[in-house]
Formats: C-alpha cells, structure tokens, sequence
C-alpha cells in the first residue's frame, strides 16, 4: 500500500478561513497522515496540526503528493 502526503514547504489556505499558512511538519500514524501547519494572524504566529481536508492548496497545479519512504538505490 502506498501512502501520499504534501511535502512540506507546500502553501495552503485554511478552510473557513482566509489565512495562509506552510506546511511545515508531517506526522503519519498508521493510515492517518496529519500537517503541521504555521501560519500569522494579527501579527500574531500560531502553529497547528490538521488533516488534508481542513485546508485547500494556495496552488494546486504547482503540487503533488509524494509517496512516504524511500527508494531502494539500483545496484
């Protein structure tokens, strides 16, 4: 099974809202991946961990979501 995740560095706009923060740190839990995403309001700076459906991409066209793990060199 291959699990997707957005690297970090990816901008996203929180739902509901109109901020803008950068994901700065993943957590993957068994299937769950969470993001840590930082983000300013009121000049005020505030980091929180949520899913991928709490936030759309700032640009989705410029993304993709990478494979966890890495890749056994060929020898």
């Amino acid at each position: 099974m291959e699990i997707l995740f957005y690297p970090c560095g990816t901008e996203v706009i929180l739902k509901g809202t109109a901020l803008t923060g950068i994901i700065t740190g993943c957590l993957w839990e068994w299937q769950n991946i969470s993001y840590k995403v930082s983000y300013f309001s009121n000049g005020t700076h505030a980091t929180i961990w949520i899913s991928d459906n709490e936030f759309d991409l700032k640009y989705p066209s410029m993304v993709n979501k990478n494979p966890i793990g890495f890749i056994k060199p060929k020898i």
